[in-house]
């Protein structure tokens, strides 16, 4: 994936699974689309 901007976005950083609405809104705050991310 090509980086558009200088957009950030925070990922936590904890032992365990992360949750998987956790996950999905870190890839909408990035503007990443879940299909996409997936394929990767």
């Amino acid at each position: 994936m090509k980086a558009r901007s200088r957009i950030f976005t925070t990922i936590p950083n904890h032992p365990g699974d992360m949750p998987e609405g956790t996950l999905r809104a870190i890839l909408k705050q990035a503007g990443i689309d879940i299909n996409a991310f997936l394929k990767s």
